[in-house]
């Protein structure tokens, strides 16, 4: 008859020798992603997650937890997961949540911001506002960033024109400049709409005022 506890005692016995532990370890270098799987799923158990909790609750376990915060591989690893899909969904959740709970704080900390980044902000703003107009005016150049008339390529040179003659009662509704272009590429871009250069602008103004 086969004695199974005589069987764990000797099991047990053998880990915990140095030639067991050896042999345990190069099992483990040689079968990481086994052994992970192995632990997640034990971790995951009703057991495991007993056994994880009585162990943060431990003097031991919360030493354990207050070295590990204090060493690079915790860093590591708060990076990697913030990478993911998970860690950037919670960031934004907790973002939410702090900014709902902490108006006054919100409110401090981003004209504290301002009035110490004024020069990054303006250089930010511009940068954008030169992106919006390039990707505008490319999207109703046919493809590229250009007259559609003489080609002109230079963009400070080029503007949105209004193909019905409407620009000044649409410009009074939603705004010059970027607050147009904005207003663009929120509604998808509409139709009637070209980029021309500002000789060509002029020269089909001064053709409309002749033929009335």
């Amino acid at each position: 008859m086969i004695d199974n506890e005589a069987i764990k005692a000797a099991k047990r016995k053998y880990n915990q020798s140095t030639k067991g532990k050896e042999k345990r370890r190069l099992w483990r270098l040689s079968h990481k992603e086994q052994e992970r799987i192995v632990e997640n799923r034990y971790c995951q158990s009703p057991k495991g997650k007993a056994q994880k909790q009585r162990y943060s609750k431990s003097e031991k376990g919360r030493q354990a937890q207050k070295q590990y915060r204090q060493t690079d591989k915790r860093r590591v690893s708060l990076k990697r997961y913030a990478q993911t899909e998970k860690g950037k969904a919670k960031a934004i959740e907790l973002s939410r949540k702090w900014r709902a709970e902490h108006p006054e704080q919100l409110r401090a900390a981003v004209k504290k911001y301002q009035e110490t980044h004024k020069v990054q902000i303006r250089q930010h703003h511009k940068e954008r506002n030169r992106q919006l107009k390039l990707e505008v005016l490319t999207y109703y150049g046919n493809g590229k960033c250009a007259c559609v008339q003489c080609n002109e390529k230079r963009i400070d040179c080029l503007s949105i024109d209004h193909i019905n003659n409407n620009g000044y009662e649409h410009r009074k509704v939603v705004g010059n400049g970027s607050r147009m272009y904005s207003w663009l590429r929120k509604n998808n871009y509409p139709i009637d709409y070209q980029t021309l250069c500002m000789n060509c602008q002029f020269v089909k103004r001064a053709d409309l005022l002749k033929s009335r």
